[in-house]
């Protein structure tokens, strides 16, 4: 960041990504046990940070500059955070912002590699709702969770915005925030949401935010990550960048669905 750049995003403010939420084998690392995602909430609150919504990040200047700040999101939404995460983030009163494949609500997941696995479910509209009653925000993940940086600026406004009107229709809520597909965007990708009237948008890279409301950082939280790599995602130490290198490389690994998927088309 430019030094001439006005600051908008307070400091100690972490945005964990999680995807699925279960005991059961999946053949992905993009998820955790249900122990493990409570121990990382059972965590946070032994650490006093404060649990932010996604409204909180709508005015960012409002923010306490001196409190550790922490938003949990969820990529993909599916069913398993109804099951294993809802009654986790209930019990300990914590908001939580999931973004959804309009695409798949209901059904069993297909635009993922499964390798012959099981297919997880997605989130329907009555468990969403019932979400939504206790503090539960839900955003766009796009309509087929597509690279969106592979197709064309007007099939990529047809993906954001179909899902953003899908999602605003059955909840009854502006939605307001968009994750991208992988965690990848490009300036084309990012002035399409905008224009889509996005007003935040998350990618799956580490790191601080500093200016671009619509290129949001985030530490993705997987299965190998044992306690002390998840509190180097919330700490300022020298050894972060450690826990960003293993991030991006993770991050770097799911252009194999990317490339599989191509290939199977």
């Amino acid at each position: 960041m430019k030094s001439s750049e006005k600051q908008l995003w307070p400091q100690n403010l972490y945005i964990l990504a999680y995807h699925h939420v279960c005991d059961e084998w999946l053949p992905t690392a993009a998820r955790v046990t249900v122990r493990q995602f409570e121990k990382h909430i059972q965590t946070l609150k032994g650490e006093d940070v404060l649990f932010l919504s996604e409204k909180d990040l709508l005015f960012p200047e409002n923010l306490p500059a001196d409190r550790k700040k922490v938003l949990i999101t969820f990529d993909d939404g599916f069913s398993c955070l109804y099951r294993n995460a809802f009654p986790i983030l209930q019990k300990f009163g914590i908001p939580a912002l999931i973004f959804i494949v309009t695409g798949y609500v209901g059904q069993f997941s297909a635009w993922d590699v499964n390798f012959f696995s099981k297919k997880p479910r997605h989130l329907n509209w009555s468990e969403m709702a019932e979400m939504r009653r206790y503090g539960i925000a839900f955003g766009s993940h796009t309509h087929t969770h597509i690279d969106l940086r592979s197709i064309p600026s007007e099939k990529v406004f047809s993906e954001v915005a179909s899902s953003k009107s899908l999602l605003e229709n059955e909840l009854g809520d502006a939605v307001q925030s968009l994750s991208y597909p992988f965690g990848r965007s490009s300036k084309v990708v990012r002035e399409t949401a905008e224009s889509a009237g996005y007003k935040l948008g998350f990618t799956l890279n580490p790191g601080t935010w500093a200016a671009d409301p619509l290129a949001i950082p985030r530490f993705g939280v997987y299965l190998f990550d044992v306690p002390f790599f998840f509190q180097l995602k919330l700490s300022e130490s020298p050894l972060r960048h450690l826990e960003h290198t293993k991030l991006k490389i993770t991050n770097y690994c799911s252009n194999g669905t990317i490339w599989t998927k191509k290939i199977l088309r």
